[in-house]
């Protein structure tokens, strides 16, 4: 059962999309220690935020599985301000969309421009709460729906557990989370220029930043960057924003064992 949540994005890109298939199992958003700002560019803005699965016994979701806020565990705060950093009202939290990204390790967050724009801001950041969990968006391709009781099981007394055991994952969720940063500093799509690489650090781990951390968790961090960094010298095809999810994905999947350990009936 615990093999099904591993099954990578790049295999499930194979499975035929009109194959009726049980719904994918509820995922949870691990809670940010502050908001994350959001990039705008192509008509919208978004940034990816750390998820993992809360039942092992359903499937991860297909690349780019659209998901939703479950009412209850929807503790999210948009801080929108313009360009000189004055607060202004932000959109609500309905016009976000949620796809998983990478399995069940990571989910994209994202809204359109316009709907920022229209509310007088130049740019927006996304703060998650405390046992944030998301379902999938009901589709009639899916054969095995959730009922309401395996829903609020997820998000209730699953989540919490995994507050504990993920959210509070010590230096692997810390690892996970300076990739994150990493991450979202970089490009979505495409190569960068080598010279521009260690700019990247320096803007996702400033001598602030580090400090929310364990000296041990950013050195470990550190290494799994330069890591990257010695990969894409190796194989030319290969990102350094591809790298770093793998990075992070490792990290998140320790922390997900450990919780599936510890469900009743594991």
């Amino acid at each position: 059962m615990r093999l099904i949540c591993l099954m990578t994005a790049a295999v499930l890109l194979f499975a035929p999309w009109t194959e009726a298939r049980a719904e994918p199992q509820v995922l949870a958003l691990l809670a940010t220690g502050e908001a994350t700002p959001l990039t705008c560019a192509d008509g919208e803005c978004f940034a990816e935020f750390t998820a993992f699965c809360i039942e092992p016994e359903r499937k991860s979701p297909y690349h780019l599985t659209d998901y939703r806020l479950i009412k209850g565990a929807d503790d999210i705060d948009l801080v929108a301000e313009t360009a000189g950093g004055v607060p202004v009202a932000a959109p609500a939290a309905r016009h976000l969309r949620f796809t998983s990204v990478r399995g069940f390790a990571a989910v994209r967050v994202s809204i359109d421009e316009s709907i920022v724009r229209e509310h007088g801001a130049a740019r927006v950041s996304l703060g998650v709460g405390r046992r944030v969990a998301l379902a999938p968006v009901p589709s009639s391709t899916y054969r095995r729906p959730h009922e309401p009781g395996e829903i609020a099981q997820a998000a209730g007394p699953r989540r919490a557990r995994g507050e504990m055991i993920v959210d509070r994952g010590g230096v692997p969720r810390q690892i996970a989370a300076i990739a994150n940063r990493l991450i979202n500093v970089l490009p979505e799509i495409g190569k960068v220029a080598e010279a521009r690489h260690q700019g990247f650090w320096r803007a996702a781990v400033t001598a602030k930043e580090a400090g929310r951390y364990s000296p041990r968790a950013v050195a470990a961090a550190r290494k799994g960057y330069e890591s990257c960094l010695d990969s894409m010298a190796n194989n030319k095809e290969y990102t350094l924003r591809r790298c770093l999810g793998r990075f992070h994905d490792q990290h998140i999947w320790t922390l997900t064992q450990r919780y599936w350990s510890g469900l009743p009936g594991s």
